[in-house]
């Protein structure tokens, strides 16, 4: 697991984690998949673009930096349709199948070519 803080004109207003097992706990990702968990903009500045601009950003390091990884995974919640909408405008595909197993509920499982 890798931890990252998002930073926007000097100050912290996020954070997020890439896990590099993922595919290790989720059958849905393939083994050349990497995970996006717990990617989170601070709440006074949601709505503002910022959450798609970061994963933009994002796309472009790991292509950088994690260049052995072909897929980028993630789930959100089915109940937080702000998050789902910033996924698709970055670019974000939707399997048609739910996840099901987590404490959090049924999860969208989306995912993005790197």
């Amino acid at each position: 697991m890798h931890l990252h803080v998002i930073k926007h004109t000097s100050k912290v207003i996020g954070f997020f984690k890439l896990d590099c097992g993922y595919h290790e706990d989720y059958a849905f990702c393939p083994s050349n998949g990497l995970g996006l968990r717990s990617f989170v903009i601070d709440k006074r500045l949601q709505g503002q673009g910022l959450g798609q601009v970061t994963i933009k950003v994002l796309i472009a390091y790991l292509k950088q930096h994690y260049s052995h990884y072909c897929w980028l995974y993630l789930t959100v919640n089915c109940k937080d349709r702000l998050a789902k909408s910033c996924y698709q405008k970055a670019g974000f595909l939707e399997e048609k199948a739910l996840y099901l197993d987590g404490p959090a509920g049924p999860q969208h499982i989306m995912y993005m070519a790197l």
